[in-house]
């Protein structure tokens, strides 16, 4: 009987992992814990994430965990404390680890954060190197991926980020087909904030030493606002190459899609991210009170019912009660995304969310034939300020910009504030 059972575990976790495999996008969900993203201990994952391994079908909901976050200081320094051991988190452990990589999810450790943005700068000019060397090894400890998550302007800085990623890179070779050897970084979810550290994205993605470039999350009320962003980084601006659409992630931060998925932002995001060719959506967050915009708890502690369905959009495969057949839509972004089906969800066809930014400040939602999840991104020149939750005091990244979220992304109309916090909420 336990043999049968052994062979059962096997046989599924193969399943998983194949599914992870045949799917050429990332659907990735950003995961602090259950202490507010400092890790300290090991989360009981079966009571709050096992929505995120099982959305409804035997598969899981997302083929990428990221664990947030790593202080780049205390990896440095190899801290030992009440948080960490040698640096790494205590709840950051291959038991951890495991858990989701036992049902086909890739696992990722988020090194920095906002809060943990000056921390960065002094590990770096301390000793970039050694920096780089103890994130390798953490990564062949658990067998896990790096992302790269600064959150500061400094050139000094930018330039010694070229050091941490070649030494890694002379430890942890490029390899696509190695899950572990993921190497990516976080960057302004629009072009004009992070700039200097885009540039050096770039040249690390045509020197085959970055898999891919991630939009970091930000609060968008429609998806104009989203794609206007979004799409500063695809055809470039200010000197800043274009990203390959296969080499760029992009970023949501929307609470009311967990529960609410037809018509939200996530919805409308997914025929834009297949029609030009993106490579993930990435959504903040599952742990602690952080996904919420105020100090109320967080509903991605609970199942998650519309990112279950968004799943099966963006990673196909099965059926959903209540999954969107997307059609094939027409031109200029009309999606035909409101028929209800109870069969496969087949969203790929959409065209919906053509995004071209046009100068003016308002955000132009396209024609939309049902539940309006399709969207003609047209340039959100208006402001989006998301000042973001307050954790007991300190910032938690993710939304947060300190002004407008526009970013630089909008042609004509308002470039809104550069400045700010434009991370993931975060401590």
């Amino acid at each position: 009987q336990k043999q049968k059972q052994k062979m059962k575990m096997i046989v599924v976790s193969l399943l998983a992992l194949l599914f992870a495999c045949v799917n050429s996008e990332t659907f990735a969900i950003w995961h602090c814990g259950d202490d507010g993203c400092t890790w300290g201990y090991e989360p009981d994952f079966s009571n709050s994430s096992s929505w995120i391994v099982d959305r409804g079908d035997g598969q899981p909901t997302f083929n990428l965990v990221i664990f947030s976050f790593v202080d780049p200081l205390a990896l440095l320094q190899g801290t030992t404390d009440d948080n960490n051991i040698n640096g790494v988190p205590r709840g950051m452990t291959q038991n951890t680890v495991h858990w989701f990589t036992s049902k086909g999810i890739q696992v990722m450790i988020s090194i920095g954060g906002a809060s943990l943005a000056n921390n960065w700068d002094q590990a770096l000019q301390q000793d970039a190197e050694t920096l780089a060397k103890n994130a390798a090894a953490l990564s062949q400890n658990l067998n896990v991926g790096i992302e790269i998550d600064y959150e500061n302007e400094n050139d000094d800085t930018d330039n010694l980020l070229d050091t941490f990623v070649s030494t890694y890179r002379s430890i942890i070779p490029y390899d696509e087909s190695n899950q572990a050897a993921t190497l990516t970084v976080d960057l302004g979810g629009g072009l004009g904030w992070l700039d200097d550290l885009s540039a050096h994205a770039s040249k690390w993605l045509s020197n085959g030493q970055l898999n891919w470039e991630n939009e970091m999350v930000d609060y968008y009320n429609t998806i104009g606002e989203a794609t206007s962003n979004w799409t500063t980084h695809l055809n470039g601006q200010d000197g800043v190459p274009p990203v390959p659409s296969n080499q760029m992630g992009v970023s949501i931060f929307e609470n009311e899609a967990c529960q609410n998925y037809e018509g939200s932002v996530t919805q409308q995001a997914i025929p834009w991210i297949k029609q030009h060719g993106i490579r993930g959506l990435f959504l903040w967050a599952q742990g602690s009170d952080l996904m919420s915009s105020s100090s109320s708890s967080s509903v991605m502690d609970q199942d998650c019912p519309g990112l279950r369905q968004a799943s099966y959009d963006i990673l196909g495969g099965g059926s959903s009660t209540s999954s969107t057949n997307s059609g094939s839509s027409g031109n200029n972004g009309n999606s035909n995304s409101g028929n209800s089906s109870s069969g496969n969800s087949n969203s790929g066809n959409s065209n919906g969310g053509n995004s071209s930014s046009n100068g003016g400040g308002s955000s132009s939602n396209g024609n939309s034939n049902g539940n309006g999840s399709s969207s003609n991104g047209g340039n959100n020149g208006g402001s989006s300020s998301n000042g973001g939750s307050s954790n007991g005091g300190s910032s938690n990244g993710g939304g947060s910009n300190g002004g407008s979220s526009s970013n630089g992304g909008s042609n004509g109309g308002s470039n809104g504030s550069n400045g700010g916090s434009n991370g993931k909420f975060v401590l």
